[in-house]
């Protein structure tokens, strides 16, 4: 079969024979597989990273009240990285 491709009136997109439209989501499956496989290794990554110490002492706002985060052993509390820092005040929900 001749190799033509059309362009779409309305937007100008290719559009192409199946031959071709399989052709070109080989390659890009092959793209996509190659991004799984990169972000499955940064999240391995990012478990491996080391933890550390929780100093401070956290105070929640809750329907009862103020609460302390009520650990035995606050000194064995371990964050795992800086995802959840606090955000800063203007970036709060006024309550």
């Amino acid at each position: 079969m001749a190799s033509s491709t059309a362009t779409n009136g309305i937007s100008g997109h290719p559009v192409v024979a199946d031959e071709q439209w399989l052709e070109a989501r080989r390659k890009l499956l092959a793209r996509e597989k190659e991004l799984t496989h990169l972000h499955d290794q940064v999240a391995r990554e990012r478990r491996a990273l080391p933890w550390r110490r929780v100093a401070t002492d956290y105070v929640f706002d809750t329907t009862t009240g103020r609460r302390e985060r009520d650990v035995p052993h606050k000194m064995e509390w371990v964050r795992h990285h800086d995802r959840y820092e606090a955000a800063p005040r203007s970036a709060q929900f006024d309550r």
